[in-house]
């Protein structure tokens, strides 16, 4: 039947409002840093209808750091660098997730899996808030 989902597969979402997604992304300011394949025939590599001038000098790279909650959100945080757990902590999660995590009463956070978060130190401030493990 067309719509119907099992009972099995539902998900649970009460509660949802309650978590806190925290996210790094890093933005290039410049030339997209995607590469694209490109197929084409014997003779065609140096087609002028077939290339495309780019800029092939470094571009500019910012990461930042972010959370978002069911009506809440964080300032985007600048990341200076490579982030380690140390920095992660005293940097990121103690001035400002910390204290958007405090204002809401039964908050549940949760982080991916990236090297930073799953390190002793960082799990062990964590201790303290409620978290919600990464799906795999």
């Amino acid at each position: 039947m067309f719509g119907v989902v099992p009972r099995t597969w539902k998900l649970d979402c009460r509660g949802m409002n309650q978590v806190v997604f925290s996210y790094e992304s890093r933005l290039n300011l410049g030339s997209d840093g995607n590469r694209v394949r490109v197929r084409r025939q014997h003779g065609e590599s140096l087609n002028p209808a077939f290339t495309l001038q780019l800029h092939t000098t470094p571009t500019a790279v910012v990461m930042v750091w972010g959370v978002i909650a069911y009506d809440t959100r964080s300032p985007l945080v600048l990341i200076r660098g490579t982030m380690t757990a140390q920095w992660y902590v005293q940097d990121i999660l103690q001035p400002h997730g910390f204290p958007l995590m405090q204002r809401l009463p039964g908050a549940i956070f949760q982080q991916d899996t990236a090297r930073p978060h799953v390190a002793r130190v960082s799990q062990d401030c964590l201790r303290t808030f409620s978290t919600l493990p990464w799906p795999a």
